[in-house]
């Protein structure tokens, strides 16, 4: 069983040489604080073999099986998008079509139904539940903080991590100052641990408008899809650029390791 960690995330892997190439020549020991997360996009489509709308994002569910690796540094988790209200069949399908290696499912919709989380948990191993907080819900309470935070809190005992995400793999960048905003409400302030992680069209070049955020709070975790596919002019086809999302991560995990060694210095002074 996996401690909870917090990551540094790629989503929209589509085959397990993806995660080999991007990290084949990362220091093992750059994984000290966090994991690389493993995403994989799934949704009632795929159940069903039916055609997806980006199709370059979604592995055909006889995949599924080949893309986890039983990797130390790997949290393998599956990015879950369903309007069905009773879902935990679906997990329970998908958690069998992944395979052993399945660390647990990010929630990619809104208001997930209690009893069927608690029914998933209480019959699975794989229970690293990511809670997306994402537009819809922003948009609901008119983003207004508190009333997301008691959103989120009333999920506390059934979730690991929640995840600040506007742009839901668009590419569109993260708006900072509410980022900001957002771990300083909810970093530390639930009655169990929970990670805090953000998300929103994060690549290398654009790692330091973030460089005070990791500083300030260097156990976020990230995540990124949107902006680590090419072309970027054919956002249905596109693929995972490897190069990209290894840059991405080392250059990440190089922020985030000289904040966690510059805390200790810090508190010294």
């Amino acid at each position: 069983m996996l401690d909870n960690k917090p990551y540094v995330g790629v989503t929209g892997v589509m085959w397990r040489r993806e995660t080999v190439e991007i990290l084949k020549v990362i220091d093992p020991n750059s994984f000290d604080s966090h994991q690389f997360m493993v995403g994989v996009l799934v949704n009632s489509l795929t159940l069903k073999d039916k055609d997806q709308l980006f199709p370059g994002r979604y592995p055909i569910r006889w995949n599924l099986t080949e893309i986890f690796t039983n990797d130390p540094r790997c949290l393998n988790i599956l990015h879950f998008y369903t309007t069905c209200k009773k879902f935990s069949d679906q997990m329970f399908a998908f958690l069998e079509l992944a395979g052993k290696h399945c660390h647990g499912f990010q929630l990619n919709f809104p208001h997930p139904d209690r009893e069927q989380l608690e029914k998933y948990l209480n019959n699975t191993s794989a229970k690293r539940i990511i809670l997306q907080i994402g537009r819809d819900i922003f948009r609901e309470y008119d983003f207004n903080l508190e009333q997301i935070f008691t959103y989120t809190k009333q999920y506390e005992d059934v979730i690991t991590d929640v995840l600040f995400d506007l742009s839901g793999g668009t590419g569109e960048f993260l708006n900072v100052p509410l980022a900001h905003q957002f771990l300083q409400r909810f970093t530390n302030a639930f009655d169990k641990p929970i990670n805090c992680g953000i998300a929103g069209g994060l690549r290398i070049d654009r790692i330091s408008e973030i460089y005070e955020l990791l500083h300030e709070f260097p156990n976020t975790s990230l995540d990124a899809e949107g902006q680590l596919r090419t072309p970027q002019s054919d956002p249905v086809n596109n693929k995972l650029n490897t190069m990209c999302a290894h840059a991405y991560v080392t250059g990440t995990l190089s922020i985030i390791n000289h904040a966690q060694n510059l805390k200790p210095v810090l508190a010294a002074i």
